[in-house]
This record gives structure tokens, C-alpha cells and sequence, in this order.
């Protein structure tokens, strides 16, 4: 599904940026054009001209529109019609009342009385009996018998030269029509504000670039000059925009309308939002019904290319909000089934009562409302799911963690900040093009243009729908007939009579501006300085930046004292010009005064017994004229690193960590249900990639888990390590993963971030690294701290190293890790046991083999522990590259799990409660009879500290153990029922404390050596399909050796085949498993001469292998090759048949041997390898302080097989 969205995206994308190109390019050529400074005009006759006004209930502003029509400049004659429907029309009495009702019927027909005349002026009335605008034009126009005739809607008073200059233009540029420039008549709200933006600024820069460029406008319907020929073949249209309509009739059919911007006119523009969104509407539905009407004729008319491309992007204008509102659906779609159901619910919720309101406010007609409902709601659910995503970060909720970002939207940030911002681009190179940059109105742009583009885009949306459903009306806009002197010049407002001259209303501006600057004065004034501890109200002060002679700081350190308990240090530094005095309260009582001077620093001691607590430590510093306050945080636990070690309370502790990912949509389970869960396991310690909130640090005290968190988006490129910026802000956010931790008995300690190399574009990613942590203990440091990295070879200057240790091979688990050892550093592995990494899919066999390796090769290297990536199946887990699919597991990343996407345990799981139990557990009776009561059983205690209150249950069982030393071994008797022997084992749980009080659990399960009837192999990784009196099948995950008890009455019996004489009740019994050496295995430089394998030898270059695969009988086969060298290896045949396969050049690579054609396996297997990538670690790598280079040695092949047992009884 992510491919399917992201592959919309893309094209959506595309189409806008070839708008917003647009856009951009119109902002800049518009800033170079240069404006025709020679233009003379010329008022002189050339000719009679019509102008016809249509109008319908525009009341009295036509008289003020006619009247700039008869002070034309022009000398020629003027006939001036104004087209109505009939003698109901409201601009019939005003026209009465100015013209002294002077109307007389004319010569031709009753339908049209003249209400003014002159020598060259002639104003009429007719009444067309027609309501459109466009009727009334058609109708009208074939009685035109003038050269010229005008089109002037009734809302507009024109400059006095709009006339001659506009018949001027026709001589100068040899158009068939001329198309004036618009301007408003009165600005008075922001929405005005915008509409003019839209209309007289941005519309206008099109059509002066189009002028510039020798090309075409666009008619407007109003204030423009045709020859009156031309409507011997075109005619208004019967639509909605029957100007746009006829632009593209008159320029498919190689027609010119030329640009007039000498002689503005000026009109009204929306009153309010309701008004402006109904305008786009209707432009919106008329403009693309027009644009799809004429879409062939643009193809193929005889006109030029360049002139088609200009009506292709004029016709879509309408189109690409439309895409905007897909790309929009798209994003909120993808973030939409990521949410939880609640959350899901609210976000469908809170779009429908928002697009209720819109529809109220904005719907046209009732039998229309549930199609603007559902446009409404279309263009909000989308945005709403979006923002809900946030919703989750507000309501400090693990989910929202758990969210993947869309696709490459790092990638693509840029480009959307590019295609929302274009629009705006334009306006502003509009208004330095007609000078009206210092208007102070413009400080509108800036905040309410996120509000407009809102509108802007649900206006074309429902026009758009309106075009779908083919009901595109006309509406009426309200008239308020205001005319600002301050935007309309003197030589129109003097032909101004019926309007209301004003003002530009500042007022808005001027509250705004003062309410802006009083809070920010505020701010600073209700700031404080607590004795050098700047307390802000909103954010810090800007100007007046309070500032105290008083310095109070106080510092907690902990250490653990000779009694083996805990001292506490409080260390205060007051600087203070007289003596003062220092009161100490702890916990909200009082518990010592210190009198101090001057400016040393004071220690005050304390101390408690270790544990688990948090207490309050605040202090007040007093003395002449001032009072400081400070509060601290701290806990009685301590956590310590010495001689490589952790340690927690005084004693050693081993991280058995894992990470938590069970908080995703899909599963949803709750912190306290989640970290229970991991708790029952045997885990002790978790891993946030995040601070903590109040749900962790709660969930964690109930279940006594420890925690390492690190800052809010401080992992990969979350943040540029780079950026001075960006650095900055990231202190900020590790300052406050500090606070919110402060005094938590449970945190382990402070991770800086996890493996900021991979956002480092920088060739010094190492160093870049080095810095920023060495700026966090300079400034804020709080030990110890850790920094997880998969670099084994960067020897990072913190307290803790966390290694993310996912990779394989020999390589890495040698080299890798011997030059991490070489560092002399504590150390632990901060992600452990994934092994499904990256692009392979390991198989669960291999994954549990590994992990119980690595393990021991991990705690015998001198780590302190690991955290296993991860408790669940998580689908949405991020990726360092390229992106992931929330919704289902098309990666191996997202089956990492020890529990699956339903909480259902996994194979995983069984072995991984094994590593983390404290107890190596043995059943001591080499057998054991059915009617046996009690067991012996040998419990050794496998840490480095002390086991406490040991209490063991099991079924119905409970047995109180006590006390365990350090590595202490105890015999034991357990009782075991009828029940137990039924089961075959005992499942132990035990429930005991450590390190001062920390409890803990370990789990434990036993396989009961029972002679009986059926077979039984008591080996803990042997996965039981079958049994019964004659056999036992399953599977031997890795064990060398079958710990097999056989019943009495068996004498011998078959194992795979093999006929095996009984020689005791309980047996051991040696099998290959379940890694198995290839056979004959050779290599050649040149594929010709052969030598036995030496990895020693095999350097850069080609090389090739040769060997058998082994007879192995075993279902699942896998070949292994490690040390590669290269990506890329090829498979030869016998038949000359070639396979390339894609490796990695120093980890595991897996091919199933079950996938791949017998040609390639049967006789002899041949590969060829080009070891180009032979160089594992650079000693000059930036930072690393290695000193030798670390190569890749390629492995001998080998085959991992869990083994398939069979045993059947023998004769």
C-alpha cells in the first residue's frame, strides 16, 4: 500500500511542481520586465464605441459605474447601455433619481429608453427580460452597430483614460481586443485583502508577463475593448464563466486580446469570507467546465505550441488545487491506518462536526448539502488525521513513537514547502511590480495566508464538485459600494456620487500590532531572574532581560560509603555580597539551616540506605533583600561504573533488556500490560528511543524495571549533527529528558542518541559525533552517559559505549569485536538479537542459534549486557533507508519480535527466557519412575551478585529457597504431582530481589527424565512434532548431542535410519548439527588451477570456490557465506548457467539450498567472487584512533541444518 500512495504522491507531486514553476517563474521574469514607459495615449476619434454594463440588483453603484463611463477622456462617441432584466431591478431608482428621471422612449423599440444624451455621450436603459449576464450581452450585441464595444460590469468605476488608451493599444499592437488592468476600490478586512491579492495583484502579474512576452491574455469579463466584428462569430456562452468561456473561442481561433495595464479599473471585491469563497466556487466550476468543453480545439488548433501550452495551464488553474486535495487525502489516508481505534474514531468525529459547520456556513442550495457536506468533509478528514498525529504527543502516548513518517517526506520537505509557498511568491513580486510593498496592510500575508490557502483550496474543491454534477450557478455578491480615496485616484472619485468615500481602515492593524508588542512586553517584564536561574513566562525575554547579583546553584552527587550505604553530597554555591543563610528541606521537612559567606561552596551531607525512592531535596538561600528558591531531584539508587562494570546499589548488574514495541496500532497494548509482559519474562531493563513520560516512569516503578532513554528525535537523521541550529535545539531536548528523569530511582542512565553517523552527510561523521558529546558534558552533562553506535571502531568519549550489535559473521564477532575490547571501555550491546536485519530473511532455527552464540561470545567478551531488539512483530519499524509499509511485513525488520503483531508468543521467546534467567536449573536423577513424588535438583546462581527472598512456584507448588551468594550452588528437592509427570516438565518461575531491593523474576523450564512408554529427548531446543509408544519426531534447533531417555522395554532402536543398541535408560547420543562442514572445498585465481581452501591467501580480486554440499537428509538446508569481500556473486552450473546473488561484503549471507535449482548443486558447486571490498575498518577513518586496518577474511562455506529427528523402535 505505501508504494501505492507514495507512487500517487510522486505524480501529484510532479503535476504541482510544474505549477509551482510556474509560479516562480512569473515572480522573477515579472521583477525584469521592463514597463512601456513610452506609452503615449491618444484621446482623439477613432470611431463610435458601445459599452455595455449588465447588471442585475446592483443597486446604486451603477450609477457611479456609468458615470466614469461618460467622463471618458476619449472625444469620439460613447453609447453606454445598461442591460437589466426589467423595471424591478434595484438600479432603476437610482438611475431615476441622478438622471432626474429623464427617461424617454427611443426610436427603435420600447425595450430601451434613453435616460442621458449628449454631443458624444448617450446613456440607455434596456430592459432584455434575461437574467444571465451573458444573455443579456447576446442579446444586446447584435443591435451593436459601433466600430468598438466595451463590456464593464456595474461594480467597477474606470480610470478616465480607459477608453483612449484602450483604442490607442489596438493600434499599437494590432489586437482584436484589449483587456484593461484591475485594482480594488476598497480594502477594509483581510479577506478583501486576499481577494485583491489574488485578482489584482497575482492575476495581474500573469497578464503583464503574457504582455511582456508578445502573448495573449485572458478576457475577464469586464473593462475590456473589442472590435465589435468579431462578434459576428463568437458569442457569450450559456455557462457560468462565459468570460473564460470566450477567451478560449477567440484564442483557439488565433484571436489576440492584448493587456491595457495604463487605465486600472477599479471594483469591489469580496465583503466577507462567505462572499469570497462562493466567488471561487463559481469560478472554479465555470472555469473547468469551459476548459473541458475546449481541451480538443486546444490540441488541434492552428495556433502555436507555446500558445496551447499557455491555455493548458491556464485551463487546469482549478485542477491543481484539486490534485492538492488528492495529495492531501493521500497523507492523511496513510497516517489514518496507523492510528489507534480511538484515535481513528476521533479523527472521523471531529472532521464531521468541522465540515458541518463549513457546510452550514457555506452551502448553496438544501437539495445540494450533502454533496458540499461530503466535499467538506473530503478536504478536512484528511487534514484532521494529520494533526491528530499529534493528538498521540499531546496525550504523552507510546504510540505516536510507533507512526511512520510517509515516504522519503525528509526527502521531499523542501519541495512541499517550495509548492505551498509559490503562490505567495508571486503576490510578493506583484506588489514590489505595482509598488504596493509599503502597504502596511501586508503584514497580513504572512499569518493568515495558511487561512486562505485553506479556503482558497475548499472553494475549488466544491466548484469542482459543482462541475462534476453539472450545477454550476451564478451567484450574487454583496455590494457594499465603499470607494478608499487612499486607493482610487482623484480622477475617478470625482465622478464618484452615489459611493461612500473613506479611509483605509487601519485600526485592525494597529490593535494587532499593539497586542503583539504588549505580550511580548509582558513576557518580558513577568520574567524573573531566581539568583542566576532564569524563570520565563512565555519564552525567554528579548529586550529587557532580567538579571540577579545573587548566584545560587546546587549540585547532588552520590557515592556509595564505607557501611554500604548511600552518601549523599548537596553541594551549594552561593554567591552573595553579605552573609546568608542556607535551609535545607527534604521531602517538604525541614532538616538543617547553614549560615555561609562569601562564595565557596558548601557541602551539606545526607544519607540513606540503598533502595529504591525518590526524594525532593529544595533549598532556600536568604539574606539582605533577597530570596533564592531551588528544588532537586534525586533517588537512593546508585548507579556506578567501575573496572569496566556496571554496577547498581553496590553490587554487578547484567542488562537483560529488551526493547519495547508493543505499543503500535495494531496491537496497541497498554505500557502497564507491556512492560508486565516483559517483566514475567525475566527482563530487568528496558530501551526508549525517546524521554520518558509520566505512563513509563510509572509502569516501570510498578514493575521494577530499569530504563535508558535518550532525547526526543536524536536518532539517525532526526536531527543534522552538522547544523549549529540544529544542535542547539537538540540540547534543549536532551536538557529536558534530564528533567523529566531527574530523581528516577529506575533509570540506568542517559543515552545521547542512537547512530547519528547515518545522518551525517559530513566526510568527519565520527568527529562531528565526538563534538556534540564532548559540547553535552561540557554543558549539561549528568553521568553516566551512553551514546549507541554500530561503530565497534569510534571511541566516543562517554561513560557507557551502546553498541547496536545486529550484524553477523566472523569478521564482526572477532575483529569487529576484539577492536572494541581494545578501547578498554564498559560496553554493552544497546540492540542485540535482531539478526533478521537488513535485507535477509533469516530463518528462526538460525536467529535462535545466533542469538544464544552471540550471547555467550558477548559475556565472555567483558559486556555488561544487551537489550534485544525487539518484544513484538512491529510493521511501521522505521528504517535507516528508503521507507517501510505500516500495514503488513514486507521487511525482515519488521519480524524482529520475540512475540508476533498479535502478542502471540514465538519460537524466539522460549530461548530468550533462558538467557535472561538468573538460575542455571538441573535435574539430577538420571531417570525418573512415574510414581516418583520429589526430584532432586541442583540450582546454581549464574550472576555476579546476591539473589534474595528466593521463592520458587510451579503448577500447584511453592517452595520458599532463600538467599543466593554470588555464582552460589544449592541442591534442592522439589515435589513434583501426577500432573507434572503428565506435562513432561516443570515450568519454574522465581520470584526474588537483588541489589537492595530490586525484584526480579527468571523463568524456567525443565524437561523430566521419565521413563514411560513413549520416548523422550529432554534437550530444551528440541521442537517435539510427533510421539507416541513407537516414535518420536521433531526437530534439534542446534544441540550436538540428543539427551534421549528410552523405554525400558527398548533393547535398540532406529535414530534417522540407524539402528542404535540401548546401553542405559538415558542416553547421549552425538549428532552433527547444526552447522555441517562442505565437502572438497577448494579455490583458483583463474577458475583453472585448484588449491585447497586457506582464507589466509585469498585477498582482493577474483577468486573461486569450489565444493560438494554434504548428504543431509534434514528438511531446511542453508548455505552460509560470510567474508565475502563484494555485493555480488555468481553461481555457476555445469551447463554454464549462471545465478547472481546479492551478499553483503563481511556478514552472514543466507541462500536456501531448498530454492535453488538442482543444476547449481548437483557434482560440484561453483562460485565466483570479486573481492573489491575487502577492507572491514580504515585506520584512518576520521576519529577512530585505530591503529592498524581491519580486513575481511572470506569463511569457509558451511551449511546450517537443524537437525530432524526421527526415533523408532528397533527389532
Amino acid at each position: 500500500m505505501s508504494t501505492s500512495l507514495f507512487l500517487i504522491s510522486l505524480i501529484s507531486l510532479g503535476y504541482l511542481s510544474v505549477y509551482a514553476a510556474v509560479f516562480i517563474f512569473l515572480s522573477v521574469a515579472a521583477l525584469f520586465l521592463k514597463k512601456n514607459k513610452n506609452f503615449e495615449n491618444k484621446t482623439e476619434d477613432r470611431g463610435d464605441i458601445a459599452v455595455l454594463i449588465p447588471s442585475y440588483q446592483e443597486g446604486e453603484g451603477v450609477v457611479d459605474a456609468v458615470q466614469t463611463v461618460v467622463n471618458q477622456d476619449y472625444k469620439g462617441s460613447i453609447k453606454i447601455y445598461i442591460l437589466i432584466e426589467n423595471e424591478s431591478d434595484n438600479s432603476v431608482e437610482p438611475l431615476d433619481k441622478f438622471y432626474g428621471k429623464a427617461r424617454l422612449s427611443s426610436a427603435t423599440e420600447e425595450k430601451i429608453q434613453r435616460i442621458f444624451e449628449s454631443a458624444s455621450r448617450g446613456v440607455y436603459l434596456v430592459f432584455t427580460g434575461l437574467t444571465r449576464k451573458g444573455d443579456k450581452l447576446n442579446y444586446w450585441l447584435k443591435n451593436i452597430s459601433a466600430k468598438y464595444v466595451a463590456f464593464l460590469d456595474a461594480d467597477h468605476r474606470v480610470s478616465s483614460n480607459w477608453i483612449s488608451s484602450s483604442l490607442t493599444k489596438f493600434e499599437n499592437d494590432g489586437a482584436d481586443a484589449i483587456q484593461a488592468r484591475r485594482q480594488p476600490l476598497a480594502l477594509n478586512n483581510f479577506i478583501q485583502f486576499w481577494d485583491s491579492a489574488e485578482n489584482h495583484i497575482g492575476n495581474e502579474v500573469v497578464n503583464f508577463i503574457l504582455n511582456g512576452f508578445k502573448k495573449s491574455v485572458f478576457f475577464t469579463g469586464t473593462t475590456c475593448v473589442f472590435k465589435s466584428e468579431i462578434f459576428k462569430k463568437y458569442a457569450f456562452s450559456d455557462c457560468v464563466a462565459e468570460d473564460t468561456f470566450l477567451s478560449y473561442d477567440l484564442l483557439t481561433g488565433g484571436k489576440k486580446i492584448s493587456y491595457n495595464g495604463e487605465a486600472p479599473s477599479y471594483e469591489e471585491v469580496a465583503p466577507d469570507l462567505k462572499n469570497y469563497v462562493n466567488r471561487r466556487r463559481r469560478w472554479s466550476a465555470g472555469h473547468t467546465k469551459n476548459f473541458f468543453a475546449h481541451l480538443r480545439n486546444i490540441f488541434k488548433a492552428p495556433i502555436k505550441l507555446a500558445e496551447k501550452i499557455e491555455l493548458l495551464l491556464h485551463g487546469q488553474f482549478y485542477l491543481a488545487p484539486l490534485i492538492a486535495v488528492l495529495l492531501i487525502n493521500v497523507y492523511g489516508f496513510y497516517f489514518f491506518t496507523q492510528f489507534t481505534r480511538n484515535i481513528q474514531i476521533f479523527a472521523l468525529a471531529a472532521a464531521l462536526f468541522i465540515s458541518v459547520v463549513l457546510t452550514a456556513v457555506f452551502y448553496k442550495k438544501k437539495d445540494n448539502v450533502f454533496i458540499d457536506w461530503f466535499a467538506a468533509y473530503a478536504w478536512i478528514l484528511p487534514q484532521v488525521s494529520i494533526l491528530s498525529v499529534y493528538l498521540y504527543k499531546f496525550l504523552n502516548m507510546e504510540t505516536y513513537y510507533y507512526i511512520l513518517r510517509f515516504p522519503f517526506a525528509d526527502k521531499f520537505f523542501y519541495l512541499h514547502l517550495v509548492l505551498l509557498l509559490a503562490p505567495l511568491a508571486a503576490v510578493v513580486s506583484g506588489l514590489i511590480l505595482f509598488k504596493r510593498l509599503n502597504n502596511i496592510k501586508n503584514i497580513f500575508l504572512a499569518p493568515t495566508y495558511p487561512f486562505i490557502m485553506f479556503f482558497d483550496i475548499y472553494a475549488s474543491f466544491l466548484g469542482f464538485c459543482d462541475f462534476l454534477l453539472g450545477r454550476a450557478r451564478w451567484s450574487k455578491v454583496e455590494r457594499k459600494n465603499y470607494v478608499a480615496s487612499d486607493l482610487v485616484p482623484a480622477s475617478v472619485t470625482a465622478s464618484i456620487s452615489t459611493g461612500k468615500i473613506i479611509k483605509t481602515s487601519y485600526k485592525t492593524i494597529i490593535l494587532l500590532l499593539s497586542a503583539v508588542g504588549f505580550i511580548f512586553l509582558a513576557n518580558d517584564f513577568l520574567a524573573f531572574d531566581n539568583c542566576g536561574e532564569l524563570h520565563k513566562f512565555l519564552w525567554k525575554p528579548l529586550i529587557f532581560k532580567p538579571s540577579s547579583p545573587e548566584v545560587f546553584k546546587i549540585n547532588i552527587e552520590k557515592k556509595l560509603s564505607e557501611n554500604n550505604s548511600l552518601e549523599v553530597d548537596v553541594k551549594s554555591y552561593l554567591t552573595a555580597k553579605n552573609k546568608s543563610s542556607i535551609t535545607y528541606y527534604l521531602d517538604g521537612k525541614k532538616v538543617f539551616d547553614e549560615n555561609v559567606s562569601g562564595s565557596e561552596e558548601n557541602i551539606a551531607k545526607l544519607n540513606f540506605p540503598l533502595g529504591w525512592e525518590k526524594h525532593e531535596l529544595a533549598a532556600t538561600a536568604q539574606g539582605d533583600g533577597f530570596i533564592c528558591k531551588r528544588t532537586n531531584y534525586f533517588s537512593t539508587a546508585l548507579t556506578e561504573i567501575k573496572n569496566n562494570s556496571l554496577y547498581v546499589n553496590g553490587e554487578k548488574f547484567i542488562i537483560k533488556g529488551i526493547i519495547p514495541s508493543f505499543s503500535g496500532a495494531r496491537l496497541n497494548l497498554s505500557l502497564d500490560s507491556g512492560l508486565g509482559q516483559l517483566k514475567e519474562i525475566g527482563a530487568n531493563t528496558v530501551r526508549f528511543y525517546h524521554s520518558l513520560s509520566e505512563s513509563i516512569i510509572s509502569a516501570a516503578s510498578k514493575y521494577n524495571l530499569m530504563v535508558i532513554d535518550q532525547p526526543d528525535q536524536s536518532t539517525w537523521d532526526e536531527f543534522n549533527i552538522g547544523s549549529g541550529g540544529e544542535k542547539a535545539s537538540y540540547v534543549k531536548r536532551y536538557d529536558d529528558m534530564i528533567k523529566k528523569s531527574q530523581g528516577f530511582p529506575y533509570l540506568l542512565f542517559n543515552n545521547l542518541g542512537n547512530e547519528w553517523e547515518l545522518g551525517d552527510k559530513s566526510a568527519n561523521p565520527i568527529g562531528d559525533v565526538k563534538n556534540l558529546i564532548n559540547q553535552i558534558k561540557a554543558d549539561s552533562y549528568v553521568w553516566p552517559v551512553s551514546y549507541s553506535t554500530y561503530s565497534t571502531y569510534a571511541d566516543y568519549p562517554v561513560d557507557v559505549i551502546g553498541i547496536n550489535m545486529l550484524d553477523t559473521g566472523n569478521t564482526y564477532w572477532t575483529k569487529a569485536l576484539q577492536a572494541l575490547q581494545d578501547f578498554k571501555k564498559p560496553f554493552y550491546a544497546s540492540e542485540f538479537g535482531g539478526f533478521t536485519a537488513f535485507w535477509e530473511n533469516t530463518p528462526t532455527e538460525l536467529r535462535i542459534t545466533r542469538f544464544i552464540e552471540y550471547w555467550d561470545d558477548l559475556m565472555n567478551s567483558g559486556a555488561f549486557g544487551a537489550v534485544f531488539f525487539e518484544s513484538n512483530d512491529n510493521w511501521a519499524q522505521p528504517v535507516a533507508s528508503g521507507y517501510n509499509d505500516p500495514l503488513k511485513p514486507e521487511q525482515p525488520d519488521d519480524m524482529r519480535g520475540f512475540w508476533d503483531e498479535k502478542n502471540k508468543e514465538k519460537l524466539e521467546l522460549k530461548f530468550l527466557k533462558e538467557i535472561f534467567s538468573d538460575f542455571d536449573v538441573k535435574i539430577l536423577n538420571k531417570t525418573i519412575a512415574s510414581g516418583v513424588t520429589e526430584v532432586s535438583v541442583s540450582l546454581n546462581n549464574k550472576r555476579d551478585y546476591s539473589l534474595k527472598n528466593i521463592s520458587v512456584n510451579y503448577r500447584d507448588n511453592s517452595l520458599v529457597v532463600g538467599d543466593f551468594k554470588p555464582l552460589e550452588t544449592k541442591l534442592l528437592k522439589l515435589a513434583i504431582s501426577r500432573g507434572d509427570i503428565q506435562a513432561g516438565k516443570l515450568d519454574l518461575k522465581f520470584e526474588y530481589s537483588s541489589h537492595s531491593g530490586f525484584k526480579n523474576v527468571s523463568i524456567n523450564e525443565i524437561n523430566l527424565p521419565i521413563l514411560s512408554e513413549v520416548p523422550r529427548i529432554l534437550n530444551s531446543d528440541f521442537i517435539l512434532s510427533q510421539a507416541d509408544k513407537g516414535e518420536i519426531k521433531g526437530e534439534m534447533i542446534f544441540s550436538d548431542k540428543i539427551d534421549l531417555v528410552a523405554p525400558d522395554s527398548w533393547q535398540s532402536f532406529y535414530l534417522n535410519g540407524k539402528n542404535i543398541i540401548k546401553t542405559a535408560p538415558r542416553m547421549a547420543i552425538a549428532v552433527e548439527n547444526p552447522y555441517h562442514d562442505v565437502l572438497d572445498l577448494r579455490y583458483s585465481g583463474d577458475g583453472i588451477s585448484w588449491q585447497k581452501f586457506n582464507s589466509d591467501e585469498i585477498g582482493g580480486g577474483v577468486y573461486y570456490l569450489k565444493f560438494k554440499i554434504p548428504p543431509i537428509v534434514n528438511n531446511k538446508k542453508y548455505l552460509i557465506l560470510s567474508g565475502l569481500g563484494t555485493d555480488n556473486i555468481t553461481l555457476q552450473a555445469a551447463d554454464g548457467e549462471i545465478l547472481e546473488i546479492s551478499v553483503h561484503n563481511y556478514r552472514e549471507n543466507i541462500i536456501d539450498l531448498n530454492l535453488i535449482k538442482k543444476d547449481f548443486l548437483d557434482g560440484e558447486v561453483v562460485l565466483k567472487i570479486n573481492r573489491q571490498q575487502i577492507k572491514y575498518i580504515d585506520k584512518n577513518i576520521a576519529g577512530a584512533g585505530l591503529k592498524n586496518d581491519v580486513w575481511i577474511n572470506i569463511d569457509p562455506p558451511i551449511i546450517f541444518s537443524s537437525a530432524d529427528i526421527e526415533i523408532t523402535k528397533g527389532n
